[in-house]
């Protein structure tokens, strides 16, 4: 495999949650082949460096194979609902693509509309605040300063504190 087939690797085997960049992958395999884990050879069809396992590199995954696979930590790690969040997105931007290529100027608008109030109901949750109260004048906290706040040249609100000033649950 190339670097980028492992960072493809291994955000699908997280279902996105861990999607490493080259700038930690590269280096981490020069790692590995230094320490004589992996050697790398070049594709001649394609210029790219493809690593496999030495002998000792397969000795040493043979180890670590007994115990949980990184990916497998990493998923069981994330935060309940993240995963479904992911997907939920995933599923959204397709459609998203769909009206920007297919709609015309009322589907543009109608989904723009929709968007808007996705993230405006979105911030308010972040605030603690119901979502139906998201955006109501004279509403008091964050949720109200998320639409003040985009108003005033779309600058994001504060998603760390809740509506009394302490911080969200689970922040620090």
């Amino acid at each position: 495999m190339h670097g980028y087939e492992i960072i493809g690797e291994l955000s699908d085997r997280t279902e996105g949650l861990w999607r490493p960049s080259p700038g930690s992958i590269y280096p981490t395999l020069q790692l590995l082949e230094d320490e004589g884990l992996v050697v790398a050879q070049i594709d001649d069809s394609a210029g790219k460096r493809r690593y496999n396992l030495t002998e000792e590199g397969q000795q040493a995954a043979a180890v670590v194979a007994k115990g949980p696979a990184p990916w497998e930590e990493v998923a069981a790690g994330a935060p309940l609902g993240a995963r479904a969040l992911r997907h939920a997105v995933a599923k959204l931007m397709p459609v998203v693509g769909q009206v920007g290529m297919s709609g015309g100027p009322r589907e543009y608008e109608e989904a723009a509309k929709a968007l808007d109030d996705a993230r405006r109901r979105l911030y308010a949750i972040l605030a603690g605040e119901q979502a139906g109260n998201a955006g109501q004048a004279g509403n008091a906290g964050n949720a109200g300063q998320a639409g003040n706040a985009e108003q005033a040249g779309n600058a994001e609100p504060d998603a760390g504190a809740s509506s009394s000033g302490d911080p969200a649950p689970g922040r620090p």
